[in-house]
């Protein structure tokens, strides 16, 4: 029973984590425009620092923290840890917590009025967190090393591709 307590809060914190991850780089995002607005908007990046700032200190922190405790001790109570699928898991969730302190060093970069990105490029790099969580969902719930490696790869293929046909689309079918 105490099983799928501890699975049920760690779904509730991933989701969290997952959640305050798009938003902080949605905030972002409208922090780089006010930034870059001829004259610059400083009403909008004084709301957006606070946002980010709360974000940051709310939910993202505390999430990813009850994400990798409750995670150890599911490891601990299902005797997972020799699993090959675990480690694939884990080495997306290292990504993800790479990802995470990265975000948080370009908000304080944003502070102190440095732009870290185009706000184009930041919508992109606000995908990544999307491409992980693919492979660490399927990496669990197939309990497969390779699935969860493939599924990654294949959705990228598949956006890759995506892309290319729109901007052919854009360009009017022309190269």
């Amino acid at each position: 029973m105490l099983l799928f307590y501890v699975k049920a809060a760690h779904v509730v914190a991933v989701v969290s984590w997952f959640s305050g991850l798009f938003f902080l780089v949605r905030m972002m995002i409208y922090h780089v425009e006010a930034l870059q607005a001829s004259p610059p908007k400083t009403e909008i990046v004084e709301l957006m620092e606070l946002a980010e700032r709360r974000i940051s200190g709310i939910i993202l922190n505390p999430m990813m923290v009850a994400t990798i405790l409750l995670g150890t001790v599911l490891v601990y109570l299902t005797g997972a840890l020799y699993e090959p699928w675990l480690h694939v898991k884990l080495f997306f969730v290292l990504v993800l917590m790479a990802y995470h302190f990265y975000c948080l060093k370009m908000k304080s970069q944003l502070k102190i009025g440095r732009v870290p990105m185009r706000s184009a490029s930041l919508r992109l790099f606000n995908e990544v967190p999307f491409f992980l969580l693919v492979g660490i969902v399927v990496t669990v719930y197939v309990h497969s090393a390779v699935a969860g490696i493939a599924a990654v790869g294949i959705l990228a293929a598949v956006v890759v591709g995506v892309g290319v046909v729109f901007k052919w689309v854009q360009n009017g079918g022309k190269r």
